[in-house]
Parts: C-alpha cells; sequence; structure tokens
C-alpha cells in the first residue's frame, strides 16, 4: 500500500501540475482577482477573457489528526487560476480532506506547456492532534513548535 503522502505527490503530479508557490499563466497579461477566490479577469488577453481563480486556505479544510499518516502536503495560501504552472506543496491538512481539496483544484486548469519541478519545501507532521507543516532546519526558516530538529 501507498502511504498517503505519496499518493498525495503521485496525484499533486497528475492533478495539480504544480510548484514553486508562483503562479505562471500563457495568457501573457495580468490577472485581477476578487475576494470570492473564483473569478478573475486579464489585461493583454481577448476582449472577454475571464479566467477561473480558487484561493485554498488550509483554514477551509480540516487540519485535525491522530498521527502524521492523518496529514498530507498540499498547496495553500496563494490564488490559484487558469494557466497556472507553479503551485507546491507548502502546507499540510487532513487527508480527510483531500476529496475537498482537490475538488476545489479541479476548478481551474493548469497551463498547457511545460510544468516546473517543486522542492522540498516541508513535511507535515501530527502535532498536538494538527497537522503542522514543518519545514526543513535547510531552509534556516523557524521551526512551528513541536517540529522536529533534526529535519523532517
Amino acid at each position: 500500500m501507498i502511504p498517503k503522502l505519496g499518493l498525495l505527490f503521485a496525484s499533486a503530479s497528475l492533478a495539480l501540475v504544480a510548484c514553486g508557490g508562483q503562479l505562471g499563466g500563457d495568457d501573457g497579461g495580468t490577472t485581477d482577482h476578487d475576494d470570492g477566490g473564483t473569478t478573475a479577469t486579464t489585461e493583454g488577453g481577448p476582449p472577454d477573457a475571464a479566467i477561473v481563480c480558487v484561493d485554498p486556505e488550509t483554514s477551509d479544510f480540516d487540519t485535525s489528526c491522530s498521527s502524521d499518516d492523518d496529514c498530507i502536503a498540499v498547496a495553500a495560501g496563494g490564488p490559484v487560476c487558469d494557466g497556472y504552472a507553479c503551485f507546491c506543496p507548502n502546507a499540510t491538512i487532513s487527508a480527510d480532506s483531500e476529496g475537498a481539496y482537490q475538488a476545489m483544484l479541479a476548478k481551474v486548469k493548469p497551463a498547457t506547456g511545460g510544468m516546473c519541478g517543486c522542492p522540498l519545501l516541508g513535511v507535515p507532521h501530527c502535532i498536538a492532534s494538527e497537522c503542522v507543516f514543518c519545514p526543513p532546519p535547510s531552509l534556516n526558516e523557524p521551526l512551528p513548535p513541536g517540529c522536529p530538529d533534526g529535519g523532517p
């Protein structure tokens, strides 16, 4: 049986096709996002060009857990719009919320060109019954309380 984290990264490469926390469109324009995070308009594109955006936040999903296996790595914290080329896992939610997360991302279409690869930004851990995203010490970022000091 494939561990949930491995399954997530396998499905992420197929379904999310994401990386780096950067968004890259192939429309050649700029994007304005509304507060609902579901629609956007582009400048420089065709006159009535509208693209779909979503804005996944960990607060939108369950983050409770009993063990590390209950947590999955996800990309969150910024809008993802049609034509994105990169959106890497940088947060964690409960594996029980994976279906809702995937359904949200299914609303947007990735770029048709090549996608970038994602660096290891961290690993999900269950700490005090909450999923916590722990960055590797090599990133020189402050570790959230309870994260392993020796790396993910």
